[in-house]
């Protein structure tokens, strides 16, 4: 192995999680003391990732897990304070969030995420 151009690449304090969206052509990560998502585009052919405009988003208290759902629309993120954010995935990867986010509460600061799509 060796390191992408431009590795390592920046991201918030205590980053405790990172997902990529089903076509690999976005990362985000959770950071926990920054209290945001760090988002970025992943060039297919170098691995080289681009932070994507907004970057860092504001994700409020600790965001902790993420997981993207299979459409690729939508990132779901756990918090410290036991709720869930939904942000909607736009074309180019940015976050927006859905209104009535965050939801919850979810149980105690809830550590991990998984996004299971539905058989038809």
């Amino acid at each position: 192995m060796t390191p992408v151009n431009g590795s390592p690449f920046p991201v918030g304090d205590v980053p405790l999680y990172a997902a990529t969206d089903p076509s690999g052509k976005f990362l985000y990560v959770t950071n926990a003391f920054s209290s945001n998502l760090s988002a970025f585009t992943i060039d297919s052919s170098m691995g080289s990732l681009t932070s994507i405009a907004g970057s860092p988003f504001s994700a409020g208290g600790a965001p902790i897990a993420l997981a993207v759902d299979p459409s690729a629309n939508f990132l779901f993120v756990t918090k410290s304070d036991s709720t869930i954010s939904v942000y909607r995935v736009g074309r180019n990867g940015d976050l927006s969030a859905i209104a009535g986010s965050p939801f919850g509460p979810t149980g105690n600061e809830p550590r991990a995420m998984a996004i299971v799509a539905e058989l038809e």
